[in-house]
């Protein structure tokens, strides 16, 4: 079971810390972008990893101008790598290796763990990333029908 702990407000250096010397980061998901998969307030852990050994299908944490992504590795070139949220339309954008923070290796739901780093973790991973790349378009119509629903009860 995760430790949960009052949110600290960590900076890009801090995540590059705590990650170098071997530690997991446990994190709560802030949005949306990474539903059905992650979702808001879910619990995850992620570990530090090299570069050469991220596969398509992980979920990655990297940054930008301060921001953290975390999303789902589409496309690994030489020194450099593109994600995409889930749920999102399009893809982020490039990212250099240098920006890559750490990979999500475990997730909580529902007070289960379950493991994110194994082979059939990243080929569903890679499923539900091109299937919500096709589907994406429909998921505001779903969100506002579900708002609308959760109104009535």
């Amino acid at each position: 079971m995760f430790k949960k702990e009052k949110p600290l407000d960590f900076g890009i250096d801090d995540f590059k810390k705590i990650l170098i010397k071997g530690q997991n980061l446990t994190l709560r998901v802030k949005g949306n972008s990474m539903w059905p998969f992650l979702k808001d307030n879910q619990i995850i852990s992620v570990a530090r990893t090299d570069f050469d050994n991220i596969k398509r299908g992980d979920i990655l944490l990297c940054y930008c101008q301060e921001r953290i992504f975390c999303h789902r590795l589409f496309l690994k070139k030489a020194s450099s790598f593109i994600t995409k949220g889930d749920a999102m339309f399009g893809f982020d954008p490039e990212f250099d290796k240098d920006q890559l923070l750490g990979k999500v290796v475990k997730k909580e739901s529902k007070g289960i763990e379950f493991s994110l780093d194994t082979a059939a973790s990243r080929s569903l991973g890679i499923f539900i990333g091109w299937s919500t790349l096709l589907v994406s378009p429909l998921f505001p119509v779903c969100r506002f029908f579900r708002r609308q629903l959760l109104k009535l009860l």
